[in-house]
C-alpha cells in the first residue's frame, strides 16, 4: 500500500493544500496594508515640503480612491 492512498496522507495534504492558502492570503493583506503605510508616508513627507498643491492632492485623492476600490 502506497502512502498516498492513505487516508491519512489524503488528508496532510488537504490540511497542507488550505494551510498555504490561508498564508498566500495573509501575505496578500500584509502587502496591501505595507504599500498603504509606503502611500500615508509619502503624502505626510509631501506635507513637510510644502508641496500640498492642488496637483499633489488630486494625486493622494486618486490613489485614495483606487485603494478604498481594491478592497
Amino acid at each position: 500500500m502506497s502512502s498516498t492512498s492513505s487516508p491519512f496522507a489524503n488528508t496532510f495534504n488537504h490540511v497542507n493544500m488550505a494551510a498555504d492558502m490561508v498564508l498566500s492570503k495573509i501575505f496578500y493583506k500584509e502587502k496591501q496594508i505595507a504599500k498603504r503605510e509606503k502611500e500615508i508616508m509619502q503624502e505626510g513627507r509631501r506635507r513637510e515640503k510644502g508641496r500640498d498643491c492642488s496637483c499633489c492632492q488630486a494625486g493622494i485623492a486618486i490613489s485614495t480612491i483606487n485603494t478604498s476600490n481594491a478592497s
